[in-house]
Parts: C-alpha cells; sequence; structure tokens
C-alpha cells in the first residue's frame, strides 16, 4: 500500500508512518496585538495498517500547543509554534508532553 504519515504540530513530520493516517484538530485564533495573532490548537491522530485497522480513541496520539503568527497579509505569514506531542492515549504511563517541538517558519500561500 501507499505510505501514509499523521501531520500532527506535536511530532516532526514523517514520525508517524503507514498505510491509512487520520488526523482531527480544531484551533482558537486571536488578535493579541495590531498585527500579531495567538492560535491555540489541539488534535489527535495516528496511522493504521491497510484501512484503519483497528482505529479507536484511544489508539490515538494527541498534539496541543500555542503559535504566535503575524496577521498582516491573507496569502503568507511568519509563525512561532511551540508544540507538544502526546503517548497513545491507552499508554499505561500516558505523558501530556512526551514530545516538544519549537519551530519558526514562514509559510506562502497563493
Amino acid at each position: 500500500g501507499v505510505d501514509r504519515h499523521a501531520a500532527m504540530r506535536g511530532f516532526l513530520g514523517g514520525r508517524l508512518r503507514g498505510e491509512s493516517a487520520f488526523v482531527a484538530e480544531t484551533q482558537y485564533r486571536y488578535p493579541i496585538w495590531s498585527f500579531v495573532d495567538a492560535e491555540l490548537f489541539v488534535g489527535a491522530g495516528n496511522v493504521f495498517d491497510g484501512r484503519f485497522e483497528r482505529l479507536a480513541p484511544a489508539r490515538l496520539f494527541g498534539s496541543w500547543g500555542l503559535s504566535l503568527r503575524a496577521n498582516d497579509a491573507a496569502s503568507s505569514h511568519w509563525s512561532a509554534t511551540v508544540a507538544f506531542g502526546t503517548t497513545r492515549f491507552d499508554d499505561a504511563h500516558f505523558a501530556v508532553a512526551d514530545v516538544v517541538r519549537i519551530s519558526l517558519g514562514y509559510h506562502q500561500g497563493f
């Protein structure tokens, strides 16, 4: 099958790889200064064999964090993000911040 990866901000790209990927994320953005917005986000996801074999909420990983981003242009912006990744929800030693990812970036749309 085709290799997929779960794109969650708390994990490096390609860390979670499998034949099918499920990711859901919600975010709340609000202005904190004239040209800067803050964004809170939380999500869950994982990769699975075949067509979502053994997909269950307990088998997901969590991702959450905060991002600051410029709001002066619709098609491009800079951002600074601090994101956390959890262990799998059914892990006996569940950790709400197993992975920390800090990133700076410039995003350009079309």
